[in-house]
């Protein structure tokens, strides 16, 4: 699977998005998505539960996937 398509998955609307959101050029993280999967991996979880964190100190609803996350039941994204 793409990282964009891993990212989508999660409820990011973009690379773009999470690149930004990383403070990381889109590039690195396509490298390291096909080089360093694991960490590919960890900075989307980050990210997703940084979301999660502003939703619940606004009292906005979380998604299915922050729950997931939050839970620890949130899957390996490499089976993605």
């Amino acid at each position: 699977m793409k990282p964009s398509e891993k990212v989508k998955a999660l409820g990011f609307k973009s690379l773009q998005e999470v690149a930004e959101a990383a403070n990381e050029p889109s590039k690195n993280l396509v490298r390291w998505n096909e080089a360093y999967p694991r960490r590919f991996e960890l900075i989307l979880k980050g990210l997703m539960f940084e979301r999660m964190n502003e939703h619940l100190l606004e009292g906005r609803p979380i998604t299915q996937l922050e729950s997931e996350l939050f839970n620890g039941t949130l899957p390996n994204l490499r089976g993605l």
